[in-house]
Protein backbone atom coordinates (compact mmCIF):
# COMPACT_ATOMS: atom_id res chain seq x y z
CA UNK A 1 0.00 0.00 0.00
CA UNK A 2 1.02 3.44 -0.86
CA UNK A 3 2.05 5.93 2.42
CA UNK A 4 -0.68 8.49 1.72
CA UNK A 5 1.12 10.87 4.09
CA UNK A 6 3.82 10.74 2.12
CA UNK A 7 2.70 10.76 -1.14
CA UNK A 8 0.28 13.79 -0.38
CA UNK A 9 3.47 15.34 0.64
CA UNK A 10 5.00 14.72 -2.77
CA UNK A 11 1.86 15.81 -4.52
CA UNK A 12 1.73 19.12 -2.18
CA UNK A 13 5.09 19.77 -3.58
CA UNK A 14 4.55 19.28 -6.87
CA UNK A 15 1.46 20.92 -7.49
CA UNK A 16 3.48 24.09 -5.75
CA UNK A 17 6.00 23.78 -8.03
CA UNK A 18 3.00 24.02 -11.27
CA UNK A 19 2.32 20.17 -12.07
CA UNK A 20 -0.89 18.94 -12.71
CA UNK A 21 -1.71 15.84 -11.68
CA UNK A 22 -4.00 13.65 -13.72
CA UNK A 23 -5.29 10.08 -13.83
CA UNK A 24 -7.43 8.77 -10.75
CA UNK A 25 -3.95 7.21 -8.79
CA UNK A 26 -1.89 10.71 -8.72
CA UNK A 27 1.51 8.94 -10.43
CA UNK A 28 1.14 11.27 -13.90
CA UNK A 29 1.51 14.94 -14.25
CA UNK A 30 2.09 17.91 -16.43
CA UNK A 31 4.35 21.01 -15.98
CA UNK A 32 4.37 23.65 -18.57
CA UNK A 33 8.00 24.10 -19.50
CA UNK A 34 9.80 27.66 -19.07
CA UNK A 35 10.74 27.39 -22.74
CA UNK A 36 7.69 26.58 -23.56
CA UNK A 37 5.71 29.74 -22.12
CA UNK A 38 8.72 31.56 -24.20
CA UNK A 39 7.81 30.35 -27.20
CA UNK A 40 4.28 30.93 -26.97
CA UNK A 41 5.19 34.74 -26.65
CA UNK A 42 8.05 34.66 -29.47
CA UNK A 43 11.02 35.13 -26.72
CA UNK A 44 13.23 31.76 -27.59
CA UNK A 45 13.06 28.48 -27.80
CA UNK A 46 14.45 25.95 -26.24
CA UNK A 47 17.59 23.55 -26.91
CA UNK A 48 15.55 20.63 -28.44
CA UNK A 49 14.61 23.00 -31.06
CA UNK A 50 17.92 23.79 -31.70
CA UNK A 51 19.37 20.65 -31.67
CA UNK A 52 16.84 18.64 -33.54
CA UNK A 53 13.86 20.66 -34.76
CA UNK A 54 11.57 19.78 -31.81
CA UNK A 55 9.33 23.16 -31.67
CA UNK A 56 8.79 24.52 -28.20
CA UNK A 57 5.51 25.78 -28.28
CA UNK A 58 4.08 22.31 -29.48
CA UNK A 59 5.97 20.12 -26.70
CA UNK A 60 4.06 18.67 -23.52
CA UNK A 61 6.70 18.32 -20.49
CA UNK A 62 5.17 15.21 -18.39
CA UNK A 63 5.69 11.76 -16.27
CA UNK A 64 4.12 8.62 -15.81
CA UNK A 65 5.99 8.02 -12.73
CA UNK A 66 6.14 11.17 -10.42
CA UNK A 67 5.98 9.77 -6.97
CA UNK A 68 8.63 6.98 -7.80
CA UNK A 69 12.54 6.95 -8.46
CA UNK A 70 15.76 4.43 -7.92
CA UNK A 71 18.04 7.38 -7.46
CA UNK A 72 19.08 10.75 -5.81
CA UNK A 73 21.11 12.42 -7.97
CA UNK A 74 23.25 15.13 -6.10
CA UNK A 75 22.24 17.67 -9.46
CA UNK A 76 18.51 16.75 -9.41
CA UNK A 77 16.42 19.83 -8.72
CA UNK A 78 13.65 17.14 -7.52
CA UNK A 79 12.92 16.69 -3.99
CA UNK A 80 14.12 13.08 -4.03
CA UNK A 81 13.40 12.66 -0.23
CA UNK A 82 9.86 12.56 -1.17
CA UNK A 83 10.48 9.78 -3.74
CA UNK A 84 9.36 5.91 -3.01
CA UNK A 85 12.29 3.51 -4.30
CA UNK A 86 9.25 1.20 -6.73
CA UNK A 87 6.04 1.18 -7.59
CA UNK A 88 3.54 1.29 -4.76
CA UNK A 89 -0.61 1.70 -5.43
CA UNK A 90 -2.73 1.82 -8.66
CA UNK A 91 -1.65 2.33 -12.07
CA UNK A 92 -3.50 4.26 -14.60
CA UNK A 93 -3.73 3.39 -18.03
CA UNK A 94 -1.52 4.43 -20.88
CA UNK A 95 -4.89 5.54 -22.60
CA UNK A 96 -5.71 7.89 -19.10
CA UNK A 97 -2.23 8.98 -19.03
CA UNK A 98 -1.80 10.15 -22.74
CA UNK A 99 -5.05 11.79 -22.87
CA UNK A 100 -5.44 13.34 -19.76
CA UNK A 101 -1.72 14.64 -20.27
CA UNK A 102 -3.07 16.43 -23.53
CA UNK A 103 -5.89 17.88 -22.04
CA UNK A 104 -4.02 19.51 -19.02
CA UNK A 105 -1.13 21.11 -21.70
CA UNK A 106 -4.13 22.78 -23.43
CA UNK A 107 -6.06 23.74 -19.73
CA UNK A 108 -2.83 25.10 -18.54
CA UNK A 109 -1.72 27.42 -21.46
CA UNK A 110 -5.67 28.77 -22.14
CA UNK A 111 -4.84 31.68 -20.80
CA UNK A 112 -2.03 32.76 -22.74
CA UNK A 113 -4.75 35.05 -25.53
CA UNK A 114 -5.37 37.43 -22.43
CA UNK A 115 -1.80 38.87 -22.69
CA UNK A 116 -0.55 41.34 -24.74
CA UNK A 117 2.84 39.38 -25.43
CA UNK A 118 1.57 36.30 -26.71
CA UNK A 119 2.21 35.32 -30.39
CA UNK A 120 -1.33 34.15 -31.47
CA UNK A 121 -0.21 31.52 -34.48
CA UNK A 122 2.29 30.16 -32.15
CA UNK A 123 -0.73 29.58 -29.07
CA UNK A 124 -2.84 27.99 -31.83
CA UNK A 125 -0.52 25.77 -33.13
CA UNK A 126 0.38 24.99 -29.16
CA UNK A 127 -3.00 24.00 -28.87
CA UNK A 128 -2.20 20.92 -31.25
CA UNK A 129 0.77 19.56 -29.64
CA UNK A 130 3.13 17.53 -31.86
CA UNK A 131 6.11 16.31 -29.32
CA UNK A 132 5.92 14.95 -25.36
CA UNK A 133 9.06 14.77 -23.01
CA UNK A 134 8.97 12.27 -20.87
CA UNK A 135 10.94 13.21 -18.60
CA UNK A 136 9.50 15.49 -15.62
CA UNK A 137 9.97 13.88 -12.61
CA UNK A 138 10.67 10.40 -11.16
CA UNK A 139 12.27 7.35 -13.06
CA UNK A 140 9.45 6.79 -16.08
CA UNK A 141 10.66 3.38 -16.76
CA UNK A 142 8.55 2.32 -13.45
CA UNK A 143 5.89 2.26 -15.04
CA UNK A 144 5.26 -0.63 -16.51
CA UNK A 145 2.72 0.84 -19.27
CA UNK A 146 5.95 2.85 -20.55
CA UNK A 147 5.71 0.80 -23.95
CA UNK A 148 1.99 1.40 -24.56
CA UNK A 149 2.02 4.93 -23.63
CA UNK A 150 5.40 5.74 -26.34
CA UNK A 151 2.30 4.44 -28.73
CA UNK A 152 -1.01 6.46 -27.37
CA UNK A 153 1.82 9.21 -28.08
CA UNK A 154 2.57 8.07 -31.73
CA UNK A 155 -0.59 7.27 -32.64
CA UNK A 156 -1.70 10.78 -31.77
CA UNK A 157 0.91 11.84 -34.62
CA UNK A 158 2.98 12.63 -31.63
CA UNK A 159 7.43 12.52 -31.30
CA UNK A 160 8.45 10.93 -28.11
CA UNK A 161 11.77 12.03 -26.20
CA UNK A 162 12.29 9.78 -23.04
CA UNK A 163 15.19 10.22 -20.58
CA UNK A 164 16.04 7.33 -18.23
CA UNK A 165 19.08 6.81 -15.46
CA UNK A 166 19.40 3.64 -17.43
CA UNK A 167 18.35 1.30 -14.48
CA UNK A 168 15.59 -0.81 -15.89
CA UNK A 169 17.58 -1.93 -18.93
CA UNK A 170 14.89 -4.69 -18.54
CA UNK A 171 12.20 -1.85 -19.62
CA UNK A 172 13.99 -0.38 -22.45
CA UNK A 173 14.38 -4.13 -24.20
CA UNK A 174 10.86 -4.15 -23.82
CA UNK A 175 10.72 -1.41 -26.02
CA UNK A 176 12.15 -3.08 -29.27
CA UNK A 177 10.28 -6.08 -28.20
CA UNK A 178 6.75 -4.51 -28.32
CA UNK A 179 7.47 -2.05 -31.07
CA UNK A 180 7.58 0.70 -29.60
CA UNK A 181 10.80 2.79 -29.26
CA UNK A 182 10.61 6.49 -28.40
CA UNK A 183 11.49 8.84 -31.03
CA UNK A 184 14.52 9.50 -28.82
CA UNK A 185 15.75 7.59 -26.43
CA UNK A 186 18.54 9.36 -23.75
CA UNK A 187 20.35 7.86 -20.66
CA UNK A 188 21.78 10.10 -18.49
CA UNK A 189 25.38 9.98 -18.19
CA UNK A 190 26.91 11.95 -15.02
CA UNK A 191 29.47 9.33 -13.19
CA UNK A 192 32.88 8.94 -14.98
CA UNK A 193 33.58 5.69 -13.01
CA UNK A 194 31.28 2.68 -10.81
CA UNK A 195 33.38 3.83 -7.53
CA UNK A 196 32.06 7.64 -8.18
CA UNK A 197 28.58 6.58 -9.35
CA UNK A 198 26.86 5.95 -5.76
CA UNK A 199 28.72 9.69 -4.58
CA UNK A 200 27.06 11.44 -7.34
CA UNK A 201 23.80 8.89 -8.94
CA UNK A 202 23.44 7.46 -5.94
CA UNK A 203 21.64 4.69 -6.51
CA UNK A 204 19.31 3.69 -3.80
CA UNK A 205 18.66 0.25 -5.14
CA UNK A 206 21.34 -2.85 -5.83
CA UNK A 207 23.24 -3.74 -9.01
CA UNK A 208 22.39 -0.74 -10.59
CA UNK A 209 26.00 0.54 -12.40
CA UNK A 210 25.39 -3.21 -13.54
CA UNK A 211 22.18 -1.97 -14.90
CA UNK A 212 23.65 0.97 -16.08
CA UNK A 213 26.00 -0.75 -18.17
CA UNK A 214 23.66 -2.93 -19.36
CA UNK A 215 21.61 -0.07 -20.25
CA UNK A 216 24.39 1.27 -22.77
CA UNK A 217 24.85 -2.07 -24.33
CA UNK A 218 20.91 -1.88 -25.64
CA UNK A 219 22.06 1.86 -26.95
CA UNK A 220 24.65 0.42 -28.89
CA UNK A 221 22.13 -2.59 -30.01
CA UNK A 222 19.96 0.11 -31.61
CA UNK A 223 21.71 2.86 -32.87
CA UNK A 224 24.05 1.14 -34.53
CA UNK A 225 23.31 2.75 -37.94
CA UNK A 226 23.03 6.25 -38.85
CA UNK A 227 19.90 8.16 -36.87
CA UNK A 228 17.41 7.20 -40.56
CA UNK A 229 18.24 3.57 -40.17
CA UNK A 230 18.50 2.95 -36.64
CA UNK A 231 15.41 1.53 -35.06
CA UNK A 232 15.31 5.00 -32.74
CA UNK A 233 17.78 7.92 -31.86
CA UNK A 234 20.20 7.59 -28.85
CA UNK A 235 21.47 9.97 -26.71
CA UNK A 236 23.54 10.07 -23.96
CA UNK A 237 22.85 13.29 -21.92
CA UNK A 238 25.69 14.54 -19.02
CA UNK A 239 24.94 17.03 -16.57
CA UNK A 240 28.03 18.47 -15.14
CA UNK A 241 28.96 20.03 -11.62
CA UNK A 242 31.91 21.61 -10.54
CA UNK A 243 33.80 19.95 -8.14
CA UNK A 244 31.86 16.82 -8.53
CA UNK A 245 32.47 15.21 -11.97
CA UNK A 246 34.11 17.45 -14.31
CA UNK A 247 37.32 15.22 -15.01
CA UNK A 248 38.22 11.73 -15.91
CA UNK A 249 37.80 12.19 -19.36
CA UNK A 250 38.72 8.92 -19.91
CA UNK A 251 36.48 7.06 -17.48
CA UNK A 252 33.33 8.75 -19.27
CA UNK A 253 35.12 8.08 -23.05
CA UNK A 254 35.25 3.86 -21.67
CA UNK A 255 31.38 4.29 -21.31
CA UNK A 256 30.90 5.60 -24.74
CA UNK A 257 32.96 2.98 -26.61
CA UNK A 258 29.86 0.89 -24.96
CA UNK A 259 26.89 2.74 -26.27
CA UNK A 260 28.40 4.73 -29.62
CA UNK A 261 25.29 6.94 -29.15
CA UNK A 262 24.09 9.25 -31.75
CA UNK A 263 24.24 12.19 -29.50
CA UNK A 264 25.75 13.43 -26.57
CA UNK A 265 24.52 16.07 -24.91
CA UNK A 266 27.14 17.62 -22.61
CA UNK A 267 25.11 20.21 -20.09
CA UNK A 268 25.62 22.66 -16.80
CA UNK A 269 24.47 21.51 -13.52
CA UNK A 270 21.69 24.54 -13.03
CA UNK A 271 20.95 25.38 -9.36
CA UNK A 272 17.03 24.63 -9.44
CA UNK A 273 14.78 23.55 -6.93
CA UNK A 274 16.12 21.32 -4.10
CA UNK A 275 19.58 20.81 -5.98
CA UNK A 276 20.41 24.02 -4.28
CA UNK A 277 20.18 22.40 -0.73
CA UNK A 278 22.74 19.87 -1.86
CA UNK A 279 25.05 21.85 -4.48
CA UNK A 280 24.13 25.62 -5.02
CA UNK A 281 25.54 28.20 -7.30
CA UNK A 282 28.59 27.60 -6.59
CA UNK A 283 28.35 24.16 -8.41
CA UNK A 284 27.25 25.44 -12.07
CA UNK A 285 29.75 25.61 -14.71
CA UNK A 286 29.57 28.70 -17.18
CA UNK A 287 28.86 27.93 -20.74
CA UNK A 288 32.54 28.38 -21.85
CA UNK A 289 33.45 25.80 -18.89
CA UNK A 290 30.91 23.64 -20.69
CA UNK A 291 32.34 24.28 -24.20
CA UNK A 292 35.95 23.22 -22.94
CA UNK A 293 34.77 20.44 -21.33
CA UNK A 294 32.69 19.53 -24.26
CA UNK A 295 35.54 20.29 -27.35
CA UNK A 296 38.11 17.94 -25.20
CA UNK A 297 35.97 15.09 -24.67
CA UNK A 298 34.71 15.25 -28.37
CA UNK A 299 38.71 14.92 -29.03
CA UNK A 300 39.07 11.65 -26.78
CA UNK A 301 36.14 9.92 -27.72
CA UNK A 302 35.86 10.13 -31.15
CA UNK A 303 32.64 12.57 -31.96
CA UNK A 304 32.11 15.90 -33.14
CA UNK A 305 30.95 19.38 -31.79
CA UNK A 306 28.26 20.01 -33.10
CA UNK A 307 25.77 23.25 -32.04
CA UNK A 308 25.05 25.03 -28.39
CA UNK A 309 22.49 26.66 -26.51
CA UNK A 310 23.78 29.03 -24.71
CA UNK A 311 21.06 30.06 -22.75
CA UNK A 312 20.84 26.28 -21.28
CA UNK A 313 24.60 25.97 -21.28
CA UNK A 314 24.85 22.99 -23.28
CA UNK A 315 26.56 21.72 -25.87
CA UNK A 316 25.91 18.90 -28.59
CA UNK A 317 28.10 16.29 -29.70
CA UNK A 318 27.30 14.00 -32.47
CA UNK A 319 29.46 10.62 -33.28
CA UNK A 320 29.92 11.69 -36.77
CA UNK A 321 29.68 13.72 -39.46
CA UNK A 322 26.82 11.68 -40.88
CA UNK A 323 24.68 11.36 -37.49
CA UNK A 324 25.37 15.79 -37.13
CA UNK A 325 23.45 15.61 -40.99
CA UNK A 326 20.81 13.60 -39.29
CA UNK A 327 20.48 15.14 -35.81
CA UNK A 328 17.11 17.18 -37.31
CA UNK A 329 14.08 14.93 -36.94
CA UNK A 330 12.43 13.94 -40.35
CA UNK A 331 8.67 14.70 -38.56
CA UNK A 332 7.40 13.87 -42.14
CA UNK A 333 8.46 10.17 -41.73
CA UNK A 334 7.40 9.79 -38.50
CA UNK A 335 3.64 11.27 -39.76
CA UNK A 336 3.84 14.21 -37.85
CA UNK A 337 3.15 17.63 -39.15
CA UNK A 338 5.02 20.13 -37.23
Amino acid sequence: MTNPIRLEKKKSRTVGAGYKFIGKHDHSAVKICMWTKKAIRGEGVCYKYAFYGIRSHRCVQMSPAVPFCNCACIHCWRDTSAHFLGWEGGIDSAQEIAEGSIKAQLHMINGFPGSPKTNMLMFKEATLPRHVAISLDGEPTLYEQLPELVKEYHKRGMTTFIVSNGSMPAMLERFEKENALPTQLYVSFNSPTKERYGKIVVPLVKDAWENYTGSLRFLEKIGKEIPSRSKTRTVLRMTLALGHNMDDIDGYAEQVKIAKPHFIEVKAYMALGSSRARLGPSRMPTHAQVREFAELFAKKAGYVVSVEHVPSRIVLLCRDKECEKERIIDFKTLGCDV
